[in-house]
């Protein structure tokens, strides 16, 4: 059996808010002593995240913590932007197994880090596996640490997860787990044992454009789009002299791609989204953040909030669906602190959707700088978007 419990505080002093929110998680399973706990706060409980710590684990008993700082905190109770919030969950199970990490300095380290994450996951497994990853966001490379987490665990994996968010360079990201606390560094949590995960990935951006294949790339740098430039391509959606448009692409227009190099068009959970960092008004040639394959499709994507809930809204009912016979135990939904933004300021309407399928699911929530979560089984790095995972009891 799988018993969790949630809680949150808003409280000003951080060991007063620790223990609330504790104690609030305790109290709403039920429960004595926990085997695991999972923590989110705020950077305005930073000065102490050690006594945090302490007292998180003297109030759950947990003996394996992990956690991180995030600009925004959500709980299907409470959700807390930019103020102080400590959310805490705690798990007790006999079938369900946590194992809690944090290996610092990962920058230039990713290969290292991940070898050594798979590593841990293979020498625990029990059976069913997910990876929960909080790592640093500008301390990794992140195709680099999946795949080398991939290479060393004993089997195919599922990682999920979101990254740590500060509130500027004097106050950077926080990990942490019972081990310490660090910045630049990756905590999380290995679930093994008898139980089911399911997750579904909603993107804030939507194609402009149809697929368009590329036919000729260098790196990073897209030279070519059904052999024309692709600035050609951006002329046709967006109406103005090419010098606006070429600001405006970069400020307003992302590019989305396929996790799958194989598949030809993007259609919902199946796609990433990645920055345009230059467009060349020389060769009408475009850059991103992320390496892109000659033959791949790539759609010009743009944001759009309305369709984001919509869309949304879909993936948390087809969850629900086919979660009927198995009602999820608890969830962990990691959601970009820029759709956050996009959204509302005042209330979170994914959690409200959330809670509309799932009423009181035990819910812990972070807005994340970057999110991981699979599409169709590729583990993959994700930006803009909004990743829900499930937890229920194993099928019996």
């Amino acid at each position: 059996m799988i018993q969790v419990g949630v809680g949150c505080s808003t409280e000003d002093n951080t060991m007063e808010a620790a223990a609330e929110a504790s104690r609030l998680a305790m109290a709403s399973a039920g429960m004595v002593r926990a085997d695991f706990a999972l923590i989110f706060t705020t950077p305005h409980h930073r000065e102490a995240y050690q006594g945090l710590l302490e007292t998180v684990r003297e109030t759950t008993g947990a003996p394996h913590l992990a956690g991180c700082s995030g600009l925004g905190v959500q709980t299907h109770q409470d959700e807390v932007d930019r103020g102080p919030g400590i959310a805490v969950m705690a798990v007790d199970s006999d079938v369900l197994h946590g194992y809690t990490f944090l290996f610092r300095d990962l920058l230039m380290r990713e290969e290292t880090v991940g070898h050594a994450i798979g590593e841990f996951t293979r020498e625990l497994n029990r059976g069913v596996d997910l990876l929960t990853l909080l790592p640093d966001h500008d301390s990794f490379h992140a195709a680099r640490l999946l795949t080398s987490i991939e290479e060393e665990s004993s089997g195919p994996i599922t990682i999920i997860g979101g990254c740590a968010s500060g509130k500027d360079a004097e106050n950077p990201p926080v990990q942490f787990s019972e081990k310490g606390v660090s910045t630049g560094a990756v905590s999380g949590i290995y679930l093994t044992g008898e139980f089911m995960h399911i997750s579904g990935i909603s993107q804030t951006c939507h194609p402009v454009s149809g697929p368009l294949i590329v036919t000729k790339a260098d790196g990073s740098r897209v030279l070519e789009l059904r052999g024309r430039p692709p600035l050609e391509h951006l002329s046709q959606i967006i109406k103005g002299p090419v010098s606006h448009i070429i600001a405006h692409a970069v400020d307003h227009i992302k590019i989305g791609l396929t996790a799958d190099p194989s598949s030809t068009e993007l259609q919902a959970g199946n796609y990433v989204v990645r920055s345009i960092t230059e467009v060349s008004g020389t060769d009408g040639s475009l850059s991103t953040n992320e390496t892109v394959q000659e033959g791949q499709p790539l759609s010009f994507v743009v944001v759009d909030p309305n369709k984001a809930l919509a869309e949304f809204e879909e993936m948390v009912q087809n969850l629900a669906f086919s979660l009927t016979e198995s009602p999820p135990r608890f969830g962990l939904y990691f959601n970009s602190a820029s759709r956050r933004e996009l959204f509302a300021r005042s209330m979170n309407k994914d959690i409200q959707i959330i809670r509309k399928h799932f009423s009181e699911m035990p819910l812990l929530g972070l807005s994340s700088f970057g999110e991981l979560g699979p599409i169709r089984g590729i583990n993959t790095f994700h930006t803009l978007s909004g990743i829900l995972t499930l937890i229920s009891d194993p099928d019996t």
